[in-house]
């Protein structure tokens, strides 16, 4: 059962990704194991548009499933059809 009495609140440092340095990251936080909050990091240098996936890997196929009462399948799914990401 929940007991709001004993939770000990920790303080979790927050950074911009541009105010922290990978040698304050290392030192203070991945060598000590410590919890940090970075914000707005840019995963990636393109954004994850449709059109950039479908150009990245609109050739990739896909492996589609349906439902099937007739089946005894875990969630009533079954294989369906495959079809290129840039199709579906």
């Amino acid at each position: 059962m929940y007991d709001s009495e004993n939770i000990t609140k920790v303080h979790v440092d927050r950074y911009d990704w541009k105010n922290l340095s990978m040698d304050t990251f290392i030192n203070e936080y991945a060598k000590k194991k410590r919890p940090v909050i970075i914000q707005n990091l840019p995963m990636t240098k393109t954004p994850w548009t449709l059109s950039h996936i479908k150009k990245v890997c609109g050739e990739v196929e896909a492996d589609l499933v349906k439902r099937d009462q007739n089946t005894s399948n875990w969630g009533g799914l079954v294989d369906a059809e495959s079809m290129l990401l840039k199709e579906f």
